[in-house]
Protein backbone atom coordinates (compact mmCIF):
# COMPACT_ATOMS: atom_id res chain seq x y z
CA UNK A 1 0.00 0.00 0.00
CA UNK A 2 1.05 3.45 -0.92
CA UNK A 3 1.90 7.11 0.93
CA UNK A 4 2.02 9.63 -1.36
CA UNK A 5 2.30 13.09 0.07
CA UNK A 6 -0.08 15.56 -1.83
CA UNK A 7 -0.18 19.44 -0.77
CA UNK A 8 -2.49 21.01 1.26
CA UNK A 9 -3.07 18.06 3.79
CA UNK A 10 -4.41 15.68 0.86
CA UNK A 11 -3.00 12.05 0.57
CA UNK A 12 -3.02 11.11 -2.84
CA UNK A 13 -2.88 7.50 -2.31
CA UNK A 14 -3.89 6.79 1.19
CA UNK A 15 -6.75 9.63 0.97
CA UNK A 16 -6.85 10.44 4.42
CA UNK A 17 -9.88 12.84 5.99
CA UNK A 18 -13.31 12.43 6.17
CA UNK A 19 -13.27 16.22 5.45
CA UNK A 20 -10.64 18.14 3.78
CA UNK A 21 -9.41 21.35 3.40
CA UNK A 22 -9.63 22.86 -0.08
CA UNK A 23 -7.70 26.09 -0.56
CA UNK A 24 -9.34 28.71 -2.72
CA UNK A 25 -7.66 28.99 -6.19
CA UNK A 26 -7.52 32.55 -8.32
CA UNK A 27 -8.10 30.36 -11.43
CA UNK A 28 -11.81 28.98 -10.51
CA UNK A 29 -11.90 26.66 -13.48
CA UNK A 30 -8.72 24.76 -11.96
CA UNK A 31 -10.36 24.88 -8.75
CA UNK A 32 -13.54 23.17 -9.78
CA UNK A 33 -11.71 20.47 -11.60
CA UNK A 34 -9.15 19.91 -9.01
CA UNK A 35 -11.81 19.21 -6.20
CA UNK A 36 -13.70 16.83 -8.76
CA UNK A 37 -10.25 15.34 -9.22
CA UNK A 38 -10.29 14.87 -4.99
CA UNK A 39 -13.76 13.61 -5.24
CA UNK A 40 -13.20 10.98 -7.58
CA UNK A 41 -10.05 9.97 -5.83
CA UNK A 42 -11.66 9.65 -2.62
CA UNK A 43 -14.25 7.13 -4.07
CA UNK A 44 -11.39 4.91 -5.36
CA UNK A 45 -12.62 6.60 -9.03
CA UNK A 46 -8.95 6.78 -10.64
CA UNK A 47 -10.06 6.87 -14.55
CA UNK A 48 -12.16 9.43 -13.29
CA UNK A 49 -9.97 11.17 -11.60
CA UNK A 50 -7.19 11.43 -13.97
CA UNK A 51 -9.88 13.41 -16.12
CA UNK A 52 -10.61 15.94 -13.76
CA UNK A 53 -7.17 16.47 -12.58
CA UNK A 54 -5.46 16.56 -16.54
CA UNK A 55 -8.27 19.04 -17.05
CA UNK A 56 -7.24 21.03 -14.22
CA UNK A 57 -3.97 21.03 -15.11
CA UNK A 58 -4.81 22.21 -18.86
CA UNK A 59 -6.65 24.94 -16.95
CA UNK A 60 -3.51 25.49 -14.80
CA UNK A 61 -1.10 26.02 -17.77
CA UNK A 62 -3.38 28.67 -19.38
CA UNK A 63 -1.83 31.67 -16.67
CA UNK A 64 1.79 29.78 -17.45
CA UNK A 65 3.54 26.87 -17.56
CA UNK A 66 5.06 26.94 -13.87
CA UNK A 67 3.00 28.42 -11.69
CA UNK A 68 1.60 26.82 -8.53
CA UNK A 69 -1.43 25.49 -9.60
CA UNK A 70 0.66 23.45 -12.63
CA UNK A 71 2.91 22.20 -9.76
CA UNK A 72 -0.49 21.09 -7.81
CA UNK A 73 -2.52 19.44 -10.40
CA UNK A 74 0.79 17.75 -11.81
CA UNK A 75 1.55 16.09 -8.23
CA UNK A 76 -1.95 14.87 -8.17
CA UNK A 77 -1.73 13.42 -11.82
CA UNK A 78 0.99 11.63 -11.30
CA UNK A 79 -0.30 10.36 -7.87
CA UNK A 80 -3.03 8.69 -9.72
CA UNK A 81 -0.80 7.38 -12.54
CA UNK A 82 1.06 5.86 -9.10
CA UNK A 83 -1.42 4.27 -8.13
CA UNK A 84 -2.27 2.61 -11.44
CA UNK A 85 1.48 1.36 -11.34
CA UNK A 86 1.89 3.93 -14.14
CA UNK A 87 5.43 4.85 -13.24
CA UNK A 88 6.89 5.99 -16.62
CA UNK A 89 4.13 8.09 -16.56
CA UNK A 90 4.29 9.26 -12.84
CA UNK A 91 8.18 9.82 -12.54
CA UNK A 92 8.42 13.16 -15.27
CA UNK A 93 5.35 14.62 -13.49
CA UNK A 94 6.36 14.47 -9.94
CA UNK A 95 10.15 15.62 -11.58
CA UNK A 96 7.85 18.98 -13.06
CA UNK A 97 6.48 19.25 -10.21
CA UNK A 98 9.39 19.61 -7.90
CA UNK A 99 11.07 21.67 -9.73
CA UNK A 100 8.22 24.23 -10.16
CA UNK A 101 7.98 24.61 -6.48
CA UNK A 102 11.39 24.90 -5.65
CA UNK A 103 11.45 27.82 -8.23
CA UNK A 104 7.96 29.20 -7.29
CA UNK A 105 7.52 28.08 -3.16
CA UNK A 106 11.41 28.10 -2.19
CA UNK A 107 13.73 24.90 -1.70
CA UNK A 108 12.89 24.41 2.06
CA UNK A 109 8.72 24.50 1.72
CA UNK A 110 6.65 21.76 2.73
CA UNK A 111 5.16 21.80 -0.64
CA UNK A 112 8.63 21.12 -1.60
CA UNK A 113 8.73 18.58 1.06
CA UNK A 114 6.29 16.51 -0.39
CA UNK A 115 7.13 16.64 -3.62
CA UNK A 116 10.65 14.73 -2.75
CA UNK A 117 8.58 12.28 -0.58
CA UNK A 118 6.03 11.46 -3.51
CA UNK A 119 9.37 10.80 -5.80
CA UNK A 120 11.36 8.81 -3.39
CA UNK A 121 8.24 7.01 -2.74
CA UNK A 122 8.34 6.22 -6.63
CA UNK A 123 12.06 5.22 -6.77
CA UNK A 124 11.02 2.62 -3.62
CA UNK A 125 8.80 0.74 -5.83
CA UNK A 126 11.23 0.88 -8.44
CA UNK A 127 13.86 -0.86 -6.46
CA UNK A 128 15.59 2.55 -6.84
CA UNK A 129 17.05 2.54 -2.83
CA UNK A 130 19.88 4.48 -3.59
CA UNK A 131 18.36 7.11 -5.14
CA UNK A 132 14.82 7.43 -2.86
CA UNK A 133 17.21 7.75 0.82
CA UNK A 134 18.06 11.11 0.02
CA UNK A 135 15.09 12.30 -1.07
CA UNK A 136 13.08 10.57 1.81
CA UNK A 137 15.49 12.07 4.66
CA UNK A 138 15.18 15.57 3.27
CA UNK A 139 11.77 15.33 2.67
CA UNK A 140 11.94 14.70 6.40
CA UNK A 141 14.02 17.29 7.68
CA UNK A 142 12.34 20.36 5.57
CA UNK A 143 8.73 18.94 7.12
CA UNK A 144 10.30 18.77 10.94
CA UNK A 145 12.10 22.22 10.42
CA UNK A 146 8.94 23.71 8.80
CA UNK A 147 6.09 21.65 10.50
CA UNK A 148 6.92 21.01 13.47
CA UNK A 149 8.13 17.37 14.53
CA UNK A 150 4.58 16.28 15.39
CA UNK A 151 3.08 17.05 11.99
CA UNK A 152 1.11 14.55 10.38
CA UNK A 153 2.96 14.90 6.66
CA UNK A 154 6.41 14.20 9.34
CA UNK A 155 4.38 10.84 9.78
CA UNK A 156 3.92 10.03 6.55
CA UNK A 157 8.20 10.80 5.75
CA UNK A 158 8.34 8.58 8.71
CA UNK A 159 6.40 6.24 7.10
CA UNK A 160 8.05 6.27 3.76
CA UNK A 161 11.27 5.88 5.44
CA UNK A 162 10.29 2.84 7.25
CA UNK A 163 9.32 1.16 4.55
CA UNK A 164 12.77 1.73 3.14
CA UNK A 165 14.38 0.15 5.94
CA UNK A 166 12.14 -2.51 5.85
CA UNK A 167 12.88 -3.45 2.18
CA UNK A 168 16.62 -3.35 3.50
CA UNK A 169 16.39 -5.72 6.54
CA UNK A 170 16.41 -2.88 9.47
CA UNK A 171 13.24 -3.86 10.94
CA UNK A 172 14.23 -2.63 14.57
CA UNK A 173 14.63 1.08 12.95
CA UNK A 174 11.49 0.42 10.87
CA UNK A 175 9.25 -0.30 13.58
CA UNK A 176 10.68 2.88 15.74
CA UNK A 177 9.86 5.34 12.88
CA UNK A 178 6.22 3.41 12.43
CA UNK A 179 5.17 3.65 16.03
CA UNK A 180 6.33 7.36 16.29
CA UNK A 181 4.32 8.04 13.13
CA UNK A 182 1.28 6.17 14.81
CA UNK A 183 1.85 8.43 17.62
CA UNK A 184 1.88 11.75 15.69
CA UNK A 185 -1.28 10.50 13.39
CA UNK A 186 -3.21 9.09 16.71
CA UNK A 187 -2.82 12.80 17.85
CA UNK A 188 -3.36 14.87 14.78
CA UNK A 189 -6.19 13.34 12.76
CA UNK A 190 -7.48 10.63 15.27
CA UNK A 191 -6.84 7.10 15.95
CA UNK A 192 -9.97 6.12 13.72
CA UNK A 193 -8.18 7.29 10.56
CA UNK A 194 -6.77 6.37 7.23
CA UNK A 195 -3.16 7.34 8.30
CA UNK A 196 -3.69 5.53 11.94
CA UNK A 197 -4.37 2.40 9.67
CA UNK A 198 -1.43 2.62 7.34
CA UNK A 199 0.56 2.34 10.56
CA UNK A 200 -0.46 -0.06 12.01
CA UNK A 201 -0.49 -2.32 8.97
CA UNK A 202 3.01 -1.21 8.48
CA UNK A 203 3.70 -2.36 11.81
CA UNK A 204 1.95 -5.19 11.26
CA UNK A 205 4.18 -5.99 8.31
CA UNK A 206 7.02 -5.28 10.15
CA UNK A 207 5.86 -8.05 12.91
CA UNK A 208 4.99 -10.50 10.07
CA UNK A 209 8.60 -10.52 8.73
CA UNK A 210 9.94 -11.11 12.47
CA UNK A 211 8.11 -14.04 12.50
CA UNK A 212 5.96 -12.70 15.77
CA UNK A 213 2.97 -13.99 14.14
CA UNK A 214 0.03 -12.92 16.77
CA UNK A 215 1.33 -9.60 16.99
CA UNK A 216 0.75 -9.00 13.23
CA UNK A 217 -2.52 -10.28 13.20
CA UNK A 218 -3.75 -7.88 16.02
CA UNK A 219 -1.94 -4.81 13.96
CA UNK A 220 -3.66 -6.44 10.62
CA UNK A 221 -7.49 -6.91 12.30
CA UNK A 222 -6.80 -3.38 13.67
CA UNK A 223 -5.68 -1.68 10.51
CA UNK A 224 -8.58 -3.42 8.55
CA UNK A 225 -11.27 -2.09 11.19
CA UNK A 226 -10.62 1.33 10.74
CA UNK A 227 -10.50 1.00 6.86
CA UNK A 228 -13.65 -0.38 6.82
CA UNK A 229 -15.44 2.51 9.19
CA UNK A 230 -13.81 5.05 7.03
CA UNK A 231 -13.15 4.07 3.74
CA UNK A 232 -15.25 2.95 0.73
CA UNK A 233 -15.95 -0.94 0.66
CA UNK A 234 -13.93 -1.14 -2.92
CA UNK A 235 -10.96 0.98 -1.42
CA UNK A 236 -7.44 -0.61 -2.07
CA UNK A 237 -6.42 0.17 1.40
CA UNK A 238 -9.17 -2.43 2.48
CA UNK A 239 -7.91 -5.05 -0.20
CA UNK A 240 -4.44 -4.80 1.25
CA UNK A 241 -5.66 -5.29 4.54
CA UNK A 242 -7.33 -8.52 3.75
CA UNK A 243 -4.42 -9.56 1.95
CA UNK A 244 -1.97 -8.96 4.68
CA UNK A 245 -4.62 -11.25 6.86
CA UNK A 246 -5.03 -14.12 4.95
CA UNK A 247 -1.18 -14.57 4.49
CA UNK A 248 -0.97 -14.58 8.37
CA UNK A 249 -3.88 -17.05 8.68
CA UNK A 250 -2.15 -19.26 5.72
CA UNK A 251 1.29 -19.36 7.38
CA UNK A 252 -1.09 -20.58 10.44
CA UNK A 253 -2.32 -22.81 8.64
CA UNK A 254 -5.77 -21.84 9.33
CA UNK A 255 -6.93 -21.82 5.25
CA UNK A 256 -10.44 -21.46 6.21
CA UNK A 257 -9.92 -18.07 7.45
CA UNK A 258 -7.55 -16.72 4.58
CA UNK A 259 -9.19 -18.35 1.35
CA UNK A 260 -12.44 -15.89 1.28
CA UNK A 261 -10.05 -13.00 2.54
CA UNK A 262 -7.49 -13.50 -0.50
CA UNK A 263 -11.20 -14.07 -2.98
CA UNK A 264 -11.68 -10.77 -1.41
CA UNK A 265 -8.96 -8.86 -1.85
CA UNK A 266 -8.91 -9.49 -5.07
CA UNK A 267 -12.05 -8.76 -6.03
CA UNK A 268 -11.48 -5.27 -4.95
CA UNK A 269 -8.32 -5.02 -6.18
CA UNK A 270 -9.38 -6.31 -9.72
CA UNK A 271 -12.49 -3.70 -9.24
CA UNK A 272 -10.37 -0.51 -7.59
CA UNK A 273 -7.26 -0.97 -10.15
CA UNK A 274 -7.99 -3.29 -13.26
CA UNK A 275 -7.15 -6.77 -13.59
CA UNK A 276 -3.38 -6.07 -14.95
CA UNK A 277 -2.61 -4.35 -11.60
CA UNK A 278 1.00 -5.66 -10.02
CA UNK A 279 -1.24 -5.00 -6.39
CA UNK A 280 -3.65 -8.13 -8.23
CA UNK A 281 -1.09 -9.92 -9.39
CA UNK A 282 0.84 -10.08 -5.37
CA UNK A 283 -2.65 -11.08 -4.05
CA UNK A 284 -2.64 -14.04 -6.77
CA UNK A 285 0.51 -15.15 -5.68
CA UNK A 286 -0.38 -15.60 -2.21
CA UNK A 287 -3.88 -17.58 -3.36
CA UNK A 288 -1.78 -19.57 -4.88
CA UNK A 289 0.68 -20.84 -2.36
CA UNK A 290 -2.36 -21.52 -0.24
CA UNK A 291 -4.11 -23.74 -3.11
CA UNK A 292 -0.76 -25.67 -3.66
CA UNK A 293 -0.94 -25.92 0.33
CA UNK A 294 -3.84 -27.66 -0.13
CA UNK A 295 -3.22 -29.64 -2.59
CA UNK A 296 -5.52 -27.74 -5.33
CA UNK A 297 -2.04 -27.99 -7.86
CA UNK A 298 -4.67 -27.08 -11.06
CA UNK A 299 -6.24 -24.01 -9.68
CA UNK A 300 -2.78 -22.58 -8.24
CA UNK A 301 -0.98 -23.07 -11.27
CA UNK A 302 -3.88 -21.02 -13.24
CA UNK A 303 -3.24 -18.10 -10.82
CA UNK A 304 0.62 -18.27 -10.70
CA UNK A 305 0.21 -17.83 -14.98
CA UNK A 306 -2.14 -14.93 -14.81
CA UNK A 307 0.54 -13.36 -11.73
CA UNK A 308 3.23 -14.11 -14.22
CA UNK A 309 1.01 -12.54 -17.41
CA UNK A 310 0.82 -9.09 -14.93
CA UNK A 311 4.31 -8.99 -13.53
CA UNK A 312 7.17 -7.64 -15.69
CA UNK A 313 9.76 -10.39 -16.54
CA UNK A 314 13.04 -9.52 -14.53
Amino acid sequence: MINLRPRYLLLTSVLIASSIFIPVFANAEFAEYYKAGIEAYKSAKYAEAEKSYSAALKAAEVASPDNRDVATALNALAGVYYRQARYSEAEPMFKRALAIDEKVRGPETAAVAGDLADLAKLYLRLGKFDEAEPLMKRALAIDEKVLGPHHQDVAIDLRNLADLYQDQGKLDEADTLLKRALTIDEKAVGPESSNAAVDLGRLGGVYKTQGKYFEAESFFKRSLAVNEKVLPPNHPNIASDLHNLASIYRIQKNYKQAEPLYKRSIAIYEKALGPNHPDVAGTLIGYASLLRETNREKQAAELEARADAILPSK
